[in-house]
């Protein structure tokens, strides 16, 4: 007998019973509202920065005592302008044409070989795919999807998804999931106006067993879970705050980006900007007039510094800070997290899968199936599939050999497809947790935190020290357009300190 999937929405979603096993912890909701995209460019020109106090914390030392400058890094000239910028991000790039636009001297330091940051448009397959950042999140009217032209299909369309057994779920069963998952998301909202928090795997029990759901009925919750909320949080369900979920509005992914139109806007970004490649910070000294900044090319002087360097460097401590950054700020740092978002790309000989659809399911309870992948064929021109693993099924997928990871993902394809196709020509894994420039793909909000904590990262120190990128988002964390946002924000508190435009200099 075959086993369909199917849920019917109970007459009333009531909110948890009295008796919930999970304890929650008192927290202070942030009631965001959401904000119009359109106007937050003339907010920026009206909004004074919030400084943090310089805290007189004595900085970071080594075991002996002392900060050792890197071996390579010989006594050389300093070199002054009037803005530093370490980070050649989509943050950095933007803050960089915001100043240089109103004739400020600016110079970028990246520690890559190029620039872009978590945007990386990879051609190893032969064609472009992005490895990094690709999807347009939140509101249409966003200002890097009005800059780069949306390639493929909506989330409008809808998916095909199999179950374990490698059978096409109907119509109806793929209305009743939606439906599941509605009733779910509406359940999370009774669940915050509760104080507390717990995770979304708590709220995931829960809710199965007040639902009273079939073991079919919580594979397709899990499946919910995965796909919408570790693929966009990038944190794991047990990680993942309750109380914070849609707290920031990035939203459901609106469409897809393709690689050559992201490297276009980060050209037209960069252009003209003086951007010093492979040049690593190792110290930001800012107890003078002047801020100093220690590369492994050599030290460099401004009256302003803005730091659009990953939370995930942040929270390394790689970069020393003289003196220590405020406890608010290193409360911030600690207080949220970075996730892990890896994608796998898989190139064939020829297209075996289906082809009416954005995006291709697997229903199942294995953190070693891959319960999301993409058709690319129509935007790269060839026979490519993209998959997605997230949190800690990300790290564990970094831990194995690439040729592991995509045996992984074949063992999925073949139970939905069968055995006879054909094995990959080529293929292409992230691994952004162990990139050392970035050390995780973008922040979340775990168990406990608070997204406001993002104002605080946000906040200017001393006066001289600026901060901007994705975790610095408010509204919109996590997002490249957010990240964007937050390049122009600081570029606008920059420009508030009244420093007259002048010419870069040696001294």
């Amino acid at each position: 007998m075959t086993c369909t999937f199917s849920y019917s929405k109970p007459p009333h979603a009531g909110p948890p019973g009295v008796g919930s096993k999970h304890s929650p912890v008192d927290k202070q909701k942030n009631g965001l509202k959401r904000p119009d995209v359109q106007s937050l460019y003339h907010q920026l020109e009206t909004t004074a920065p919030r400084d943090s106090a310089a805290s007189a914390t004595p900085p970071l030392v080594s075991s002996e005592g002392i900060w050792l400058p890197p071996a390579n890094l010989v006594e050389p000239t300093k070199t002054r302008t009037q803005v530093l910028i370490i980070g050649a991000g989509i943050a950095g790039l933007a803050a960089a044409r915001t100043l240089i636009n109103s004739d400020y001297d600016v110079r970028v330091l990246e520690a890559r070989d190029r620039i872009g940051g978590r945007i990386w448009s990879s051609n190893a397959l032969g064609v472009p795919v992005d490895v990094g950042a690709a999807w347009g999140t939140g509101t249409r009217e966003h200002p890097v999807l009005g800059a780069a032209k949306q390639h493929g299909q909506s989330n409008d369309l809808p998916s095909i998804v199999y179950d374990q057994d490698g059978r096409r779920l109907t119509d109806a069963e793929l209305q009743s999931l939606a439906d599941l998952r509605q009733d779910f998301l509406a359940y999370v909202k009774q669940c915050q106006q509760r104080p507390g928090d717990s995770s979304f795997l708590d709220a995931e029990a829960d809710f199965a067993d007040i639902r009273k759901l079939t073991a079919l009925q919580r594979s397709g919750l899990r499946y919910v879970n995965r796909t919408f909320i570790e693929h966009e949080w990038a944190g794991s369900l047990e990680e993942s705050s309750l109380a914070e979920y849609d707290q920031a509005f990035h939203g459901l992914r609106d469409g897809h980006s393709g690689g050559r139109d992201q490297e276009r806007l980060l050209a037209e970004l960069a252009k003209d900007i003086p951007i010093q490649k492979q040049c690593e910070v190792s110290r930001i000294d800012y107890t003078k007039t002047d801020v100093d900044v220690w590369t492994t090319t050599g030290i460099f002087s401004a009256p302003y510094v803005l730091i659009t360097m990953p939370l995930g460097v942040l929270k390394s401590e790689k970069v020393l800070f003289r003196p220590a950054l405020p406890q608010s700020k290193r409360t911030a740092i600690a207080g949220l997290r970075m996730g892990v978002f890896n994608k796998v790309f898989v190139r064939f000989d020829r297209v075996f899968w289906d082809t009416d659809c954005d995006r291709i399911g697997l229903l199942s309870n294995s953190v070693w199936d891959w319960p999301e992948i993409i058709p690319l064929q129509d935007r790269v021109g060839e026979p490519v599939l993209m998959a997605f693993s997230a949190g800690r099924t990300a790290l564990c997928n970094e831990a194995m050999a690439s040729e592991d990871v995509v045996d992984s993902l074949m063992s999925s394809l073949r139970k939905m497809y069968g055995s006879e196709i054909p094995n990959p020509i080529s293929h292409t894994v992230s691994r952004w947790h162990a990139d050392p420039h970035s050390l995780g793909s973008y922040s979340f909000v775990p168990t406990g935190s608070v997204n406001t904590l993002r104002a605080a990262l946000a906040a200017p120190v001393a006066g001289r020290l600026f901060f901007a990128g994705e975790a610095t988002s408010q509204p919109f964390p996590s997002t490249v357009h957010g990240a964007y946002l937050s390049g122009v924000r600081a570029a606008f508190e920059i420009r508030s300190r009244k420093i007259a435009p002048q010419t870069s200099m040696i001294s």
